[in-house]
């Protein structure tokens, strides 16, 4: 499978040989493409019948949302066009809120569990797809899939917060010099005298 199949753009190679991505907007479009590929996977999960599809659909979830997001973390680390590095951040934003919103989705947990709790289908999944499965519900479970509704709530509130502040910290590393918000300049290195 493609980047440009998982996010729904198409073209030539872009911006670091991204199929479609060749302006700030596009970085913006593949966000909610992405986004939107998971609510009807997400869906679709929910819906699943106990069985390996259910682990596939939550790899796919997340590979569609770690695409952009990663790929918006770079951008917004080293462009050196401010635009780039805006629409990657407001990317990074989005999608990141999104994961995090997924990652304490009840639906989710109670789908994955359905899995991990059916004998005949856990006995059925391969020793990588049984460690897949208890690995996925560890992380469930570790960003708070089990706390009541408002907990949930604070948790994805706290993990903003503190995307929040790594930005603020990204920012001021870049900014610490008095130099320009973006990467430093290439030096090459000195002749041997």
């Amino acid at each position: 499978r493609t980047m440009a199949a998982a996010r729904g753009l198409r073209g030539a190679a872009g911006l670091m040989g991204v199929p479609g991505l060749s302006r700030p907007a596009d970085l913006s479009a593949w966000g909610r493409a992405a986004i939107a590929r998971c609510g009807a996977l997400v869906e679709a999960t929910t819906r699943q019948a106990p069985d390996v599809t259910v682990l596939h659909n939550l790899d796919d979830i997340s590979l569609a949302l770690c695409a952009p997001l990663d790929t918006a973390g770079l951008v917004a680390a080293v462009h050196p066009d401010a635009a780039w590095r805006a629409a990657a951040r407001e990317v990074s934003e989005e999608v990141g809120d999104e994961m995090a919103r997924l990652n304490t989705d009840r639906r989710l947990y109670d789908a994955l569990d359905r899995v991990r709790r059916d004998p005949r289908t856990f006995r059925a999944l391969s020793h990588e797809q049984r460690r897949f499965a208890d690995l996925l519900a560890a992380e469930f479970e570790a960003d708070g899939v089990h706390l009541p509704d408002g907990a949930r709530a604070r948790v994805r509130e706290l993990q903003g917060e503190i995307a929040a502040h790594s930005w603020a910290f990204m920012d001021g590393v870049s900014l610490r010099s008095g130099a320009r918000a973006g990467p430093p300049e290439i030096v090459a290195p000195r002749a041997a005298l």
